[in-house]
């Protein structure tokens, strides 16, 4: 490898952990703020329904393995970002780049 080759494999390294970085931390975002607290609300409805019986058991079921499987795809999400960071973090050299 010549001095430019190394170059342009750290850079591209570079662009690759950090859209890796921001599309995973996004995800993460969104499923924290929104997708889950919307199914955590989805769950408390379906179980106040169930209660009295208006919502069948099966639906109430349904509504709480959304909830977990969303739960699990922000987990996921999450780790994603922070090995994309740790990517970033290698390429560049740098420890002080890391989320203050």
């Amino acid at each position: 490898f010549t001095l430019h080759q190394q170059q342009l494999q750290v850079a591209a390294e570079i662009g690759r952990a950090l859209s890796d970085y921001r599309r995973s931390a996004e995800q993460a975002v969104l499923f924290k703020s929104g997708i889950i607290p919307q199914a955590s609300q989805t769950v408390a409805s379906m179980l106040a329904g169930y209660q009295v019986n208006k919502v069948d058991f099966l639906n109430l079921v349904r509504s709480q393995i959304t909830l977990y499987n969303y739960e699990t795809q922000y987990w996921k999400a999450l780790s994603e970002s922070r090995q994309a960071l740790a990517r970033l973090v290698s390429a560049v050299g740098e420890e002080d780049i890391y989320e203050k």
